[in-house]
């Protein structure tokens, strides 16, 4: 999703509605998790990979590997 995305999502709602996410908990009900957005934004570089559903992980600060791209993380 792209943040212009997320924006034109958002329009329109409660602006005192509680955001939050959820996840597949992993179990053979599949649960439903909930994560909880705090409001914080950081930037970081990503490797792909094929441990991760997505495809994707964080790279660390001391990898010597060129990054894919960039993504905002909210936690």
């Amino acid at each position: 999703m792209l943040v212009g995305e997320l924006i034109d999502l958002l329009q329109g709602q409660d602006e005192n509605a509680m955001v939050a996410f959820a996840t597949d908990y992993g179990d053979h009900g599949h649960t439903q998790q909930i994560h909880f957005i705090e409001g914080n934004i950081e930037k970081v570089k990503v490797d792909e990979t094929a441990y991760s559903d997505s495809g994707f992980s964080v790279m660390d600060d001391d990898s010597e590997d060129e990054p894919v791209g960039e993504i905002l993380i909210l936690s």
